[in-house]
């Protein structure tokens, strides 16, 4: 099986009712969402919070130890998937902000990874043009950043950021105004940066007594799936192997069962993030560099 990555695949709002306070919301979320596998953002100008989990399961528990626990009453919306963003192009970007007095300039690179590879951050940038003090707002500004997202508001993740150049002015606000500097230079990879949208695809094998082999290739098809192979085991069951986008497999279980009158069962393991539509694990489609030096 592939390494899982570092959050759930799906996710799942979470907004307390009016009888509850924001401040016992976060408490108990905390006190509740502790798992491995598990976790939360906050999203306090909206009042909610994201759950994030690996079935929908585990977000029924979360969601019940809440009430159950903490009488935490909350009004939770329908599991989805957990979506990522990446870019696909070379870009180097300059960008600035000020805040009050302070004023920041950033030159910054940024190189697509292979698939997995996560996130990183470089600094490059001479002392003298950038305190090491102001490197950690640099960062701060890139983080918050690429949780935002740049098309649905998914996380960016497999990309290298590199920090080339910068230079400020001022001393009341220099932190804030670097941050700001690095949040909006991020922000125009969206013209430069040819983002895409990831989607978690799993590997299914779905298994049942021969005759319902038609049912299930069928079926899986229907679900954007990729047939990998169909063999009889030792029990004469067909297993039908695939790779399927886990958007398609809400619900799956319950319909193998359903079409195979009981019969039919599958097992379901992560094995990549990928480009909504197609595979995209081939370095040579990457597109070549663009450069946005911009005040």
């Amino acid at each position: 099986m592939a390494k899982l990555p570092p959050e759930g695949l799906l996710e799942q709002s979470l907004e307390p009712t009016a009888l509850t306070t924001w401040e016992a919301f976060v408490a108990a979320l905390g006190a509740v969402v502790t798992g491995p596998r598990t976790s939360f953002r906050l999203e306090p100008d909206r009042r909610m919070a994201q759950l994030r989990a690996d079935t929908e399961a585990q977000l029924d528990d979360l969601v019940t130890a809440l009430h159950s626990r903490h009488s935490i009453l909350a009004h939770a919306g329908a599991p989805r998937v957990a979506y990522r963003e990446t870019i696909r192009r070379k870009a180097q970007v300059e960008a600035a902000h000020r805040v009050g007095e302070g004023f920041a300039r950033v030159r910054l690179g940024f190189e697509p990874q292979r698939r997995g590879r996560g996130y990183a951050f470089q600094n490059r940038a001479a002392a003298r043009r950038v305190p090491k003090a102001m490197v950690a707002w640099v960062e701060r500004g890139l983080e918050s950043a690429r949780q935002e997202g740049l098309l649905d508001g998914g996380p960016v993740t497999d990309f290298k950021a590199v920090l080339l150049d910068g230079d400020c002015q001022g001393t009341s606000s220099d932190g804030e105004a670097f941050e700001g500097a690095a949040r909006s230079a991020f922000q125009r990879l969206r013209d430069v940066g040819a983002p895409v949208v990831l989607e978690p695809v799993m590997e299914v094998a779905a298994k049942a007594p021969v005759e319902f082999a038609g049912d299930i290739i069928g079926d899986l098809s229907s679900r954007r799936s990729m047939i990998r192979g169909a063999a009889e085991n030792l029990k004469g069951e067909i297993v039908v192997m695939s790779e399927t986008p886990l958007a398609c497999l809400f619900g799956y279980e319950s319909a193998l069962r359903l079409f195979t009158r009981g019969l039919g069962s599958a097992e379901v393991t992560f094995l990549r993030y990928q480009e909504v539509g197609g595979d995209d694990d081939d370095p040579d489609r990457m597109f070549p560099a663009a450069m946005a030096l911009r005040a």
